[in-house]
């Protein structure tokens, strides 16, 4: 009831009109509202599990006659010249992963990149240790690194320091402006830019469940068009100049001069399904809220806050657990002067079929249907259906909730590597194109 209370009060805002203007602290303080409102449900939620405890959902072990042939296929390998590298890398009590990173996904076409996961680093339990270096095929180049050391201030808690930089030199970045009725042949731009930031984070685990984390984040954000000889994987299209298609926005201050953004942010999330290092698995439910605000005081030069809330629910269909029907829902919320770039936006990570940030508005609405099949410990089929949508504050409550959704079908494999590292392959189909998306995790 209380998450219904939430979501009408976000619904009820969308009366107010687009040039309307409230001062800062008011927003924040609504904002703030709204997230306190999810706490009590979170935590009404973790006290009824708290009164009635219930053994974590696992998944069935494959039977011993395939765990045999198992272990007797991978004996063969080891013979092979390749054995050394495939024993390490099945072997379920490493500390470390360097995993070479080759991915591909409409947003940057093919990524290549080498991870560095260190857990537990010297011997101190979740000391954690995160470096990635990635190039892409529409001229991105990232590098990040994080640092979490735990046991600070208290047992349960631990502090993380993060660096990130991206470097669009040439172009590579999509935009197509802002609504939720568009045709991409109208829209559709490009433009390179800068980002760097660094970032403090405190995590707090309440129990296996419950987890709190905060964070302040600085960034800086330079933008510019793309050079005159940039072509975006023959997409004649995207590979427009922003400065054509969009003037505007091309001319305004925060594109020709960049911003700063100072930031503070919570993320509550509660997971009922079996933990383990690096993921969870099985059936149970999961919940996020999460609340941000932005501020001139926090070292930016604009003012936002920004609310969102996602439920998903993993439902066993047999007693083995192999067969699982997975939905999720998510809404987000923005209040005041939000960037161009940060405007909530359909994202091709959940839906799987459109370019992240083909449509972008004050608020958004997601979906997710997915069904999930694991054949053996290691291999497993899904298929699935994703739909979103975003709508500008001022449009009727009914509009937004009930018309011109953007759906995608789809279905794909899963790659698990031990002891919990899973490779994607889906393939997405929406009205408007149709992509691969190969990447690690599961979409939620």
């Amino acid at each position: 009831m209380l998450t219904f209370v939430l979501f009408l009060a976000a619904m009820l805002e969308c009366r107010a009109r687009n040039g309307y203007r409230m001062r800062q602290s008011v927003l924040a303080a609504k904002g703030f509202c709204l997230f306190c409102i999810v706490l009590i449900n979170v935590s009404l939620a973790g006290a009824g599990a708290a009164e009635a405890p219930e053994e974590p959902a696992k998944i069935e072990q494959p039977a011993e006659a395939e765990e045999a042939a198992g272990k007797e296929a991978l004996a063969g390998l080891e013979k092979t010249p390749l054995g050394p590298a495939l024993k390490w890398l099945f072997n379920e009590d490493r500390k470390y992963f360097i995993l070479p990173i080759f991915s591909t996904g409409p947003d940057t076409g093919w990524m290549l990149g080498l991870a560095w996961y260190h857990t537990d680093l010297f011997g101190k339990d979740k000391r954690d240790l995160v470096l990635g270096a990635i190039m892409t095929q529409s001229g991105q180049n990232n590098f990040m690194f994080s640092w979490a050391e735990p046991g600070i201030p208290l047992k349960e808690g631990r502090v993380a320091l993060s660096f990130f930089y991206s470097d669009n030199p040439s172009g590579g970045i999509r935009y197509f402006g802002e609504g939720n009725r568009s045709r991409y042949e109208e829209v559709a731009s490009n433009y390179r830019a800068n980002v760097r930031g660094v970032g403090l984070a405190y995590i707090y685990d309440f129990n296996q469940r419950l987890t709190l984390f905060s964070h302040y984040g600085y960034s800086l954000s330079e933008f510019d068009d793309p050079t005159e000889d940039f072509d975006l994987a023959g997409d004649r299209f995207s590979s427009r100049p922003i400065s054509e298609v969009h003037p505007g926005l091309f001319q305004s201050e925060e594109f020709q001069e960049g911003y700063r953004t100072g930031e503070l942010a919570a993320i509550l999330s509660y997971d009922s399904r079996e933990k383990k290092r690096l993921m969870r698995i099985g059936p149970g439910y999961k919940w996020k809220g999460s609340f941000s605000w932005a501020d001139r005081d926090f070292g930016g030069d604009y003012d936002w806050v920004m609310i969102s809330s996602e439920f998903s629910h993993y439902l066993a269909l047999t007693e083995s657990k192999k067969h699982l029907l997975c939905y999720r829902g998510a809404y987000t919320h923005s209040w005041g002067r939000v960037p161009f770039d940060r405007v909530p936006g359909i994202s091709s990570g959940t839906n799987r079929g459109y370019y992240s940030g083909r449509f972008r508005a004050d608020h958004e609405i997601e979906g997710n249907l997915e069904y999930r099949w694991y054949l053996t410990k290691h291999f497993g089929l899904a298929a699935f259906a994703d739909s979103a949508k975003v709508f500008q504050s001022g449009e009727k409550i009914g509009d937004a909730l009930f018309t011109d959704y953007h759906p995608a079908l789809g279905g794909g494999i899963r790659i698990v590597i031990p002891p919990e590292i899973i490779f994607r392959l889906d393939y997405g189909v929406s009205p408007e194109q149709s992509n691969f998306y190969f990447t690690l995790g599961e979409t939620f």
